[in-house]
């Protein structure tokens, strides 16, 4: 089966061109709407994007999102400036990290070029798979987690197991497992270390998620609503786009995409 439309999933990378390269080899042949190469975005006054994701990013980063057309998934490479990098915290997860389900035509090789884990947390299963990932939290982190996305963002949950859960309507199938021995994420710690950096949430009451956002002092926007998209910040660090339901209609082709 191929994947839901805009399937979305983000990464922090040290080296941008490399990794596009690779996933490029392994099926992820089309590239971003009206964005052919990366874009620049920096913490500065005359570009309010760079500005306002600097508390998350740094000073300075470049971004590119790509596609595999047989399967609609679509990873989205975030590469930081040299100056606000960290080493990743810990060598294992941390809380809010992703393992990204990948379908590739070869995933043996997919995981001989792209299977180090340092980088990022990837499972290659044949093409006629699903895309998605599993989110992950600790128990403490989960309990103000699933307030965030449940009562602030009114995105429905399902328990499927123990320490298990499934988003609901969201478009793609996102996961979360619960898992005592994951640590939470540091304060200021951003997305500047190779690994997760972002998921989408689609379908969602945009203009009800924000007002509720805006009320709560434990997440706020990293990007504002605007053309019925926004980037929100969570509690514990995640980094989520959200789309309102009206712009990611199933009917409306995949490829519309109000990203930055």
């Amino acid at each position: 089966m191929t994947g839901p439309p805009q399937t979305h999933h983000g990464i922090t990378v040290f080296d941008l061109d490399d990794m596009e390269q690779r996933l490029r080899s392994v099926g992820f042949t089309d590239y971003q709407p009206n964005a052919e190469e990366p874009l620049w975005f920096y913490d500065r006054a005359d570009d309010p994007v760079g500005q306002m994701t600097a508390c998350v990013l740094g000073a300075g980063y470049r971004t590119h999102y790509i596609e595999n057309p047989a399967t609609s998934h679509q990873i989205c490479l975030i590469e930081v400036l040299p100056q606000p990098r960290l080493a990743h915290p810990g060598g294992g997860r941390l809380e809010t990290d992703l393992t990204i389900t990948v379908p590739v035509a070869d995933p043996e090789r997919a995981t001989a070029l792209l299977g180090d884990r340092e980088v990022q947390d990837f499972r290659f299963v044949p093409i006629d798979e699903e895309p998605w990932a599993l989110v992950y939290y600790s128990h403490s982190g989960w309990a103000a987690a699933r307030r965030f996305y449940e009562d602030v963002l009114g995105v429905g949950i399902d328990e499927i197991g123990t320490d298990r859960y499934q988003f609901v309507g969201v478009g793609g199938r996102l996961e979360v497992q619960v898992d005592p021995a994951i640590p939470p994420l540091a304060a200021g710690l951003g997305k500047r270390y190779q690994g997760a950096n972002h998921f989408r949430l689609l379908r969602v009451e945009l203009a009800d998620a924000a007002a509720r956002i805006d009320a709560d002092p434990s997440c706020s926007f990293l990007l504002r609503p605007a053309n019925g998209f926004a980037f929100a910040y969570g509690p514990c660090g995640e980094a989520v786009e959200l789309f309102d339901r009206s712009v990611t209609d199933p009917a409306l082709p995949h490829k519309e995409d109000a990203h930055v």
